[in-house]
């Protein structure tokens, strides 16, 4: 006779719970440079999925931001233009495509004209400056 063990769903489970994760997309791009600086130093598979679902959650915080109500200021321009060019940023080099190309100079004048800064480690737009 085969004996089967049922779980006792009558306890309550103890439930843990993760910090919670940056919400700005400053602090969100922070974290993915972070990540991305470490997977550059060593290039382990633990560092490159962190890497990864950090940049990841770079696109997830930056399509929130670009599917916000229409911008009504310049800086509100200036932060959309700062949320597309994050969630492009592997995208806008000197060697995009003619749709990204386009893009890069579409973001490039926003950002001329708000006077909005990209952050710190941004990598793409190489022709800036």
């Amino acid at each position: 006779m085969t004996h089967v063990r049922i779980p006792d769903f009558s306890q309550p489970v103890p439930v843990r719970f993760a910090p919670a994760a940056p919400s700005s997309l400053g602090a969100v791009f922070a974290r993915h440079v972070a990540a991305r600086s470490a997977a550059r130093i060593s290039s382990t598979p633990a560092r490159m999925i962190d890497a990864e679902t950090a940049f990841q959650a770079v696109i997830d915080r930056a399509s929130q931001v670009a599917a916000a109500r229409a911008p009504t200021t310049l800086a509100d321009l200036g932060s959309l233009a700062v949320a597309v060019a994050l969630m492009n940023e592997c995208c806008l080099d000197e060697e995009a495509d003619d749709v990204h190309a386009g893009l890069a100079a579409l973001i490039r004048g926003i950002l001329a004209v708000t006077g909005v800064d990209l952050p710190a480690g941004f990598e793409g737009l190489s022709d800036r400056g």
